[in-house]
């Protein structure tokens, strides 16, 4: 699996093999993008994110843990963990991908 000029293999390739795929896997061709270093990506993502990174030592003291399986409480408090886990998890995934998404 490579991309190079002048192969065109349909939509699917260009789209989600060249764009995506090769792209995370640094294949890509074109290489038209750049990486910069893990301190900076997540500092940058600090400053990119501001109103709401100010927020983000708040989140230690929220509550995650419900103390009842059918109350309203319980439901938000698995909301806010599985936010939690997502945005972390997007982080993580592009910190280590060959093309940082801002």
């Amino acid at each position: 699996m490579h991309s190079a000029p002048w192969e065109y293999r349909g939509f699917f390739w260009v789209y989600v093999c060249n764009e995506h795929l090769l792209r995370f896997l640094n294949l890509r061709y074109p290489r038209d993008y750049n990486t910069v270093p893990r301190l900076y990506f997540w500092l940058f993502h600090l400053l990119w994110l501001f109103p709401w990174s100010v927020y983000l030592p708040a989140t230690i003291k929220l509550n995650y843990r419900g103390t009842d399986r059918a109350s309203l409480l319980d439901r938000a408090s698995r909301m806010r963990l599985l936010c939690l886990c997502w945005a972390g998890f997007l982080l993580l995934f592009f910190t280590f991908s060959s093309a940082q998404e801002y």
